[in-house]
């Protein structure tokens, strides 16, 4: 399968209900590029990293946004095996590949080196940082060996290996609030709770707390004193700013949604057949998304925003995009 990221102007956009409304209609396609199987991207410059391919990072540069131009390319080499997440550590860029995590330098972007690989007991599913810690988890091939490890990776270079906790990563995702601390947890069938503190300050014992009774599930974010928690029926905004004793500030009901994704001053929701934007300041009270169009069916994977335009991982083609003058 291939993937696309497209790119949009998001200037003179109309009044909507409460807050902005994209003219569907003034937007037109002006390139294309291939970017196949993308995954996530990260924005540093002018480039983009793009988690591409089987098991490869692609660098574009979007000097010129409207021609969107791959200069350099990293391949793992391991065949048969699928990317599955991307962050920054500073300067260095950390990559789940299979079984693996990465640090690349990306200094120079048209060649990208390996700074250290280090080798895990699941087939990764998903990583997040904490300081420098780093939080793994994944497939263990059989339910009892599915688990979350910590990483100390204060020297990229030689990644240190610390314990685990169980976790279920069917259902459940975390994302750090900070000093080797995150938030995480399964949702409670019985109570819809569960979102809990991860404690990895002891990398050789890191501990869930008890769940508390704001919503778990997928932690897709954290920005401030917010966590974005999506348990596959409703997006729930908690406030974590005492990450031990969550409490839910919010949720909304939306239907058949993928991702939660902060672009800017926007929650992007990603969908079967593209993605809606809602201003951050406005999510409780809008009452419907704000329709960004997607010119396919296809799913969109990761959002980068650099106003004023907004670079979208979708599959197929690399779209770039711009609104029409009246």
């Amino acid at each position: 399968m291939r993937h696309a990221i497209l790119t949009l102007v998001l200037a003179g956009c109309a009044g909507g209900a409460g807050g902005l409304a994209f003219d569907a209609e003034r937007m037109a396609q002006r390139a294309e590029l291939s970017m196949e199987d993308t995954v996530a991207m990260l924005h540093r410059g002018d480039h983009l990293y793009v988690a591409a391919g089987p098991s490869e990072l692609a660098v574009v540069d979007i000097s010129d946004p409207l021609t969107p131009t791959e200069v350099g390319r990293w391949t793992s080499g391991i065949g048969n095996t699928q990317t599955t997440a991307l962050l920054w550590l500073d300067d260095l860029v950390v990559m789940a590949v299979g079984w693996d995590v990465y640090v690349l330098d990306v200094s120079d972007p048209t060649s990208p080196q390996v700074v250290s690989r280090t080798g895990m007991e699941v087939h990764i599913v998903g990583l997040a940082l904490s300081g420098d810690t780093l939080a793994v988890w994944g497939d263990g091939v059989n339910p009892t060996l599915d688990r979350l490890y910590v990483l100390d990776l204060s020297d990229p270079a030689a990644p240190a290996l610390g314990g685990f906790v169980p976790f279920d990563w069917a259902r459940s995702t975390v994302q750090g609030v900070g000093g080797g601390r995150f938030v995480g947890g399964a949702p409670d069938e019985a109570t819809g709770g569960g979102l809990a503190l991860l404690d990895a300050t002891d990398l050789a014992t890191p501990t869930f707390g008890a769940p508390s009774a704001a919503p778990g599930g997928f932690v897709m974010a954290v920005e401030g004193d917010d966590a974005y928690v999506h348990d596959q029926r409703d997006l729930h905004v908690v406030d974590v700013r005492d990450p031990a004793a969550p409490t839910l500030r919010f949720s909304r009901d939306l239907v058949a949604f993928d991702k939660v994704l902060l672009v800017g001053g926007y929650v992007g929701i990603t969908h079967p057949a593209g993605v809606w934007m809602f201003p951050k300041a406005e999510l409780e009270t809008l009452p419907d998304g704000i329709g960004l169009p997607v010119p396919t069916t296809e799913r969109v994977q990761a959002l980068v925003f650099d106003s004023p335009y907004l670079y979208i991982g979708a599959e197929n083609v690399l779209y770039t995009m711009q609104e029409l003058p009246d």
